[in-house]
């Protein structure tokens, strides 16, 4: 309670120094706050997949089973894995990431880990490989099931996809996030993007488990958070209080912006004890005035 107090008498001082009307308290939605909670679960589970996959190929082999379901397997295990090892480096990126935002002449940008973009790759990846499944199958002599075999071609078809889209449009880049006077410019890995002006209202929305940022007349700009060192709570609150505030949004293009957003996007105690995926503690080092 004494560091969340803390908290908020600096940011109340700090707006004060800007010459601007103080920040009343964000209250985060439920979608968030879930969203934000259940990741550091998703490690567990996700390792037990890994390994009930590695157990069931084993097993599935030494039972002389086809090479379908064995392949099949496999390629589970390899895809859990992955995205296992993909989540713990996600964490690690997100303790550090008040220093993926930046001040720039168009405003304050944040910029993804050229490593998680890899890892999100990789998963893509081995998605793709998946129709291999079915054709060592086919090598093998293996009757494939019709229906099994569609499904699995769709799947590696629509990763497939994406990753020659992300060829065709130059290859991939760091996501990211550019907050101006005039709105909120999004880039995803395949260099695609929307601009979201304030007028509009940008918000963050949670819908089954994916992140989205949306605005009035706009429509839905699927901006997916999951691979960038901020939180869905953090994001939220920081688009909230920018959407309401012209006076803040004027101040983007400032040099007191960074300073500003660092503020806003400030992990709350909740934040930092409920198991969050969230910013590391600040040291005296890291503190700016």
């Amino acid at each position: 309670m004494r560091q969340a107090a803390g908290r908020e008498r600096t940011i109340v001082t700090m707006f004060a120094l800007y010459g601007l009307p103080p920040v009343p308290p964000h209250v985060p939605s439920a979608g968030c706050t879930w969203e934000d909670r259940r990741q550091h679960r998703a490690i567990g589970v996700f390792a037990l997949l890994s390994l009930a996959a590695a157990t069931g190929a084993v097993l599935a082999w030494w039972a002389g089973a086809g090479v379908l379901l064995v392949a099949v397997v496999v390629w589970l295990g390899c895809l859990c894995g992955t995205y296992l090892l993909s989540m713990v480096r996600l964490r690690r990126c997100r303790a550090r990431g008040r220093t993926a935002w930046t001040a720039s002449s168009e405003g304050v940008r944040m910029l993804g880990s050229r490593e998680l973009v890899a890892w999100g790759l990789a998963l893509r990846l081995i998605a793709a490989l998946v129709p291999l499944t079915v054709l060592a199958a086919l090598l093998a002599g293996d009757h494939v099931p019709v229906l099994a075999g569609g499904l699995i071609g769709v799947l590696g078809l629509e990763a497939a996809f994406y990753l020659v889209r992300i060829v065709y449009r130059g290859g991939p880049v760091r996501p990211g996030i550019l907050l101006s006077p005039v709105g909120v410019q999004v880039t995803r890995i395949d260099s695609s993007g929307d601009f979201l002006p304030w007028d509009r209202e940008p918000r963050v929305t949670v819908v089954s488990g994916r992140v989205r940022i949306e605005s009035q007349g706009r429509g839905l700009a699927q901006f997916s958070v999951w691979y960038l060192p901020v939180s869905c709570r953090q994001l939220e609150r920081l688009l909230g209080t920018l959407d309401d505030r012209p006076d803040m949004q004027a101040r983007l293009g400032g040099p007191e912006a960074l300073a500003m957003v660092l503020d806003l996007l400030e992990p709350t105690e909740e934040e930092y004890t409920d198991s969050s995926w969230t910013w590391a503690r600040p040291d005296a080092s890291q503190r700016h005035t």
